[in-house]
């Protein structure tokens, strides 16, 4: 049985996946990249595959790719493009993870 990871600030994307496959183990959804490397670190690479969302409504502090001095314009395009964030650190510390 595969082992899947969603990550998504919604808990109805998870339970869609359930209802329409119910075969895989699915984990989550993490919330965040934070939630998802935590995670990740307790599955130990048994992560067939990982389903990310793109848009994420998450507080300023949890969002990556907002510069310091980023004004609400900024915070607004990480939350749009959180998903894209989330993906290239999860290349960075999981290469070979489909």
């Amino acid at each position: 049985m595969a082992d899947i990871l969603v990550i998504d600030d919604q808990d109805r994307t998870i339970e869609l996946c359930r209802r329409a496959m119910p075969a895989p183990s699915w984990h989550g959804p993490a919330r965040s990249w934070a939630e998802a490397q935590v995670v990740l670190g307790k599955m130990k690479r048994k992560v067939a595959l990982v389903l990310l969302d793109l848009h994420f409504d998450l507080p300023r502090e949890q969002l990556l790719g907002v510069p310091e001095d980023g004004d609400a314009r900024a915070v607004k395009r990480a939350k749009r493009r959180q998903g894209m964030h989330i993906l290239e650190a999860l290349r960075r510390a999981s290469p070979d993870l489909p």
